[in-house]
């Protein structure tokens, strides 16, 4: 139950971050992070979730780069609260750059592509641009499957 465990959550984040000892300190403080924005989500609280996994996706661009899978996985985050929130279109500015580092880095026959793309896809129907659909769909999508 996600009102029980937020100040769970949010208590081990104040206390992941007032640890020094701790030589793993920053990503047990982005992994506390992404708890407390789950719980937030989970509330309908959204506003609130996407500035905590915004500022996780930063912090794995500074410290991953934007190539790196733990650093896409954290701007999907983003993207599904922007869905949820029903902001659809900057969802969609998200998915579209994720799809495309996808098959940079891992090709188009790769799963995670696959599923990005799928993502992309999704995205592309709510917002009613069918043509791009059915090109990404034919041509990126189905030969792979």
């Amino acid at each position: 139950r996600p009102e029980e465990a937020l100040p769970v959550f949010e208590a081990h984040l104040a206390l992941s971050r007032r640890r020094e000892e701790w030589t793993h300190k920053e990503e047990e403080i982005l992994d506390a992070q992404d708890s407390v924005a789950d719980c937030l989500c989970d509330l309908g609280r959204h506003d609130e979730a996407l500035v905590l996994w915004r500022e996780i996706y930063a912090r794995r661009v500074d410290t991953l780069g934007v190539s790196h899978e733990t650093t896409i996985d954290s701007q999907n985050v983003n993207a599904i609260c922007l869905d949820k929130m029903g902001r659809h279109d900057e969802a969609l500015v998200l998915r579209r750059v994720i799809y495309a580092r996808r098959v940079v880095l891992q090709g188009v026959s790769h799963e995670t592509t696959i599923l990005s793309g799928s993502n992309l896809a999704h995205s592309l129907i709510k917002l009613g641009h069918w043509d791009e659909v059915t090109t990404l769909l034919r041509d990126q999508l189905l030969p792979v499957a």
